[in-house]
């Protein structure tokens, strides 16, 4: 973990370092790079936002689920998302979405960053990250996304059936197994 947070202390210093530097027009270009940020739990449809936004509008996308999906790629995710799952320490993981969204930012006017989160305090450290890379306040929007118990329950259930249609399990035995992973 200590590596990670070497890492992103590196990088910002690299940043500000190459803002004065004739390499650093892309790192300047950050600031006026439009964020869009989409949060809320998990079923409804960030990431979806973000591939809508990204195909028919030109925004470069950046899913939150980038770490849990490279855990086996990248070493420092496996111990990030552990400490987020496990000790309820998000920060490494939300400093890492914004580290991938400023290097997006680099190569792109729009960005836009879906993050399934639950507290207010993940959020605002995502954008407290963009900032202290370079992003500017005023050209980051959050779009906050909500849904219907019901529809997220109806949805859940028809989740877990296919899961366990798919693994030749009962839908009990599937649901035991999820409670045990």
């Amino acid at each position: 973990m200590e590596s990670l947070k070497k890492r992103w202390d590196e990088w910002v210093i690299s940043l500000k370092k190459n803002k004065t530097e004739a390499s650093g027009d892309k790192d300047a270009k950050t600031k006026y790079t439009q964020i869009v940020y989409v949060i809320g739990p998990s079923g409804t449809g960030k990431s979806f936002t973000g591939d809508y936004m990204q195909s028919m509008h030109g925004y470069q996308h950046v899913d939150g689920d980038i770490p849990l999906q490279n855990m086996t790629l990248v070493p420092e995710y496996t111990e990030m998302v552990e400490k987020a799952m496990l000790k309820d320490d998000w920060a490494p993981y939300c400093s890492e979405l914004a580290r991938l969204t400023l290097e997006a930012a680099k190569d792109n006017d729009k960005v836009v960053l879906s993050h399934a989160t639950k507290k207010n305090y993940y959020r605002d450290h995502v954008i407290k990250k963009l900032i202290e890379g370079g992003a500017s306040e005023d050209h980051i929007t959050i779009i906050q996304l909500t849904i219907d118990p019901k529809v997220k329950a109806r949805g859940l259930y028809h989740r877990t059936a296919r899961m366990a249609e798919q693994s030749g399990m009962t839908m009990t035995e599937c649901c035991k197994a999820f409670m045990e992973f």
